[in-house]
């Protein structure tokens, strides 16, 4: 494994379990049980990439063949339901960690569709699908209006990043970084836009 992939692999370790805990803190306003807070974590952290290969005919879907997101997101999921009242006390910083978690995500999303040999506007929705849908179907499942759908800038953040990665495929540069260039540019978005309360405009 080189170097990248290994930094790429602990990113999206990393984001697993910050999408994971989102799931677990959604559900205890809910108030469900120890069972629905792990599914719920679970559905979160790698319900985004379910739907990306399903949507590819990529099958079995990826955890099924690799469980090790699988495995992190129940881990995750089990301790966060027993931690929850500590963790939301550090939801500022699950929001940052929560954009580094959606900017790897959505490019690893890109790159996968990339290689099914999709096309440009396709791996621009993959990479979006891959980092957002985890989120929209926990929002769907705990009766709240999608996040993605009506706070601040999120999954505009990954088509944006998406649409870089796709330029700059037609430019003489190596993979890796187009990779880290479409990651810092959604991280950036995202943070920026949930610092100064930026949105799209609202109906």
């Amino acid at each position: 494994m080189s170097k990248l992939d290994s930094i790429l692999f602990g990113l999206n370790a990393l984001g697993t379990v910050v999408f994971a805990i989102t799931g677990v803190i959604a559900g205890k306003r809910r108030r469900i049980d120890l069972f629905g807070a792990v599914l719920l974590g679970v559905i979160t952290a790698i319900g985004g990439g379910t739907v990306r290969d399903l949507l590819l005919g990529r099958t079995p879907v990826f955890w099924i063949y690799d469980n090790t997101a699988l495995i992190i997101a129940m881990v995750a999921s089990f301790l966060g339901f027993f931690m929850v009242a500590q963790l939301e006390k550090f939801t500022k910083i699950l929001a940052y960690l929560d954009a580094i978690g959606l900017a790897v995500f959505a490019v690893v999303g890109a790159q996968i569709a990339e290689s099914a040999g999709a096309n440009p506007l396709i791996i621009i929705l993959m990479g979006c699908v891959t980092g957002c849908f985890g989120g929209l179907i926990r929002d769907l499942l705990t009766d709240r209006v999608p996040f993605l759908l009506s706070k601040d800038i999120y999954a505009t953040a990954t088509l944006v990043g998406g649409f870089f990665y796709v330029v700059l495929a037609n430019l003489p540069l190596e993979n890796p970084i187009r990779l880290i260039v479409a990651s810092v540019i959604i991280a950036v978005i995202r943070i920026f836009s949930m610092n100064k309360g930026l949105s799209l405009p609202k109906l």
